[in-house]
């Protein structure tokens, strides 16, 4: 049986909501604003080790819209001095004329989303092609971003840094 990874915010409380759609087949990790570090060995080690004796099959990055840390990142309510949240400014600095400027507060909160999501996506990707030197790791990563308010999962079927499609 091929498991599930699901790489999550450890405050957003969507495990029941994955496990509802997904399935009990679903194994938890989770990272701060559900954004994946590139520079974090003992996530790399954690992964790898949940990854070889769960038998993960597919692995997820998902975010929660409503998540505590992309809104005050948004509103500029968060402090610099939390070290986890800088990379989640960044991304907001980096595309805010590109995917934020004009739009409401729901939209910016659902673009910030995905953007956390992708961007764990194409790093979870990096560090999985490292790590398949050493075993047999599977490389297939997907992309999940979800509402409890709204009651939706959407899967982003295309990772690409300007252009995201969405379906189920």
């Amino acid at each position: 049986m091929n498991n599930r990874l699901f790489i999550v915010c450890p405050f957003s409380n969507i495990e029941n909501m994955l496990i509802k759609h997904f399935g009990h087949d679903s194994v938890f990790l989770s990272v701060p604003a559900g954004l994946v570090s590139a520079t974090d060995v003992n996530f790399q080690e954690d992964l790898k080790g949940i990854v070889a004796r769960n038998n993960i099959g597919e692995i997820f990055v998902a975010n929660e819209v409503s998540n505590s840390f992309i809104i005050s990142v948004l509103n500029e309510t968060y402090k610099r001095d939390i070290r986890f949240l800088n990379p989640v400014a960044d991304l907001k600095e980096e595309f805010w004329l590109e995917r934020f400027a004009g739009l409401t507060t729901k939209q910016q909160t659902l673009k910030m989303a995905e953007l956390v999501v992708e961007q764990s996506v194409e790093i979870l990707q990096s560090i999985l092609l490292s790590i398949q030197v050493e075993s047999s790791l599977p490389a297939r990563v997907r992309g999940i971003v979800l509402s409890k308010e709204a009651g939706f999962i959407k899967e982003m079927k295309k990772m690409n840094r300007y252009k995201i499609a969405y379906g189920l």
